[in-house]
């Protein structure tokens, strides 16, 4: 009885709750106790001001977020190598990874994992495409919660690239959207998390929102974007280096 109830203890001590702006926070770091003291100090600041700005950058009439988020770490083996996921208000969180990740992705991952919750997607006969999901999480963490990362920059050489490759490839094209055509009383992104949220997503919306047509946004994406072949780049050097020549030879033809 007595170890249970120093287990018991000491599980307590490393659960952190707290309630800030309207919602109520659960930090379990039992399964990371290297993790609590980062978790508190640098963790808990992202968390407490972000999350409600999440729900407010994705606000629509008559929803109401969740009002309660739940973290826990686990071990990479329960998560199978994945950083971390969401499920409902709870986000979980692999160990190791973060661990390994402090200095670089880790708070960035949690405030994507933070739009899922506030996303609060139905599940049905028609859910919404995991890229468009995926694609808002990762448009709000690298283009709102961090953009002076530059880390959503897709690959524009790779003939595979496309709007719906989910995750940052996606959320560069929903970035290049919201400049190029929104503006409007509502950000493009958000009527497209409504839209996701209430299962009424179709290709439709993109000629909706933009007069355009997904297909052909994708491909005025990747043309704003794209980089000049090697040969032409190379061509461009050679010309510029003979630039001087060139000036020299017609001072002396005048």
């Amino acid at each position: 009885m007595k170890k249970l109830t120093t287990a018991f203890l000491a599980a307590a001590a490393m659960t952190l709750g707290f309630a800030a702006r309207g919602a109520v926070y659960h930090f379990d770091t039992s399964g990371a106790p290297k993790l609590a003291a980062w978790t508190d100090t640098k963790l808990r600041p992202v968390v407490e001001q972000w999350y409600p700005r999440i729900c407010s950058l994705l606000q629509e009439p008559g929803f109401k977020p969740p009002e309660e988020v739940k973290f826990c770490y686990r071990e990479d083996r329960q998560m199978r190598g994945i950083p971390a996921w969401t499920m409902g208000n709870a986000i979980w969180l692999n160990r190791q990874w973060f661990e390994g990740n402090l200095e670089g992705e880790a708070i960035g991952c949690v405030v994507h994992e933070m739009v899922h919750v506030a996303q609060a997607y139905r599940r049905g006969r028609h859910p919404a495409p995991s890229w468009v999901q995926e694609g808002i999480a990762d448009y709000v963490r690298w283009f709102l919660y961090e953009p002076y990362s530059h880390g959503a920059r897709p690959n524009f050489r790779n003939q595979r690239t496309r709007y719906d490759n989910s995750y940052r490839t996606t959320a560069h094209f929903l970035n290049y959207v919201e400049l190029k055509y929104g503006g409007g009383n509502t950000p493009i992104y958000r009527r497209l998390n409504a839209a996701a949220r209430n299962a009424a997503y179709s290709d439709e919306f993109w000629k909706v929102a933009t007069g355009k047509d997904v297909a052909a946004l994708d491909a005025e994406w990747k043309q704003a974007f794209a980089r000049p072949p090697r040969d032409e780049l190379r061509g461009r050097a050679v010309r510029k280096a003979d630039a001087p020549k060139r000036e020299s030879q017609e001072k002396k033809d005048r």
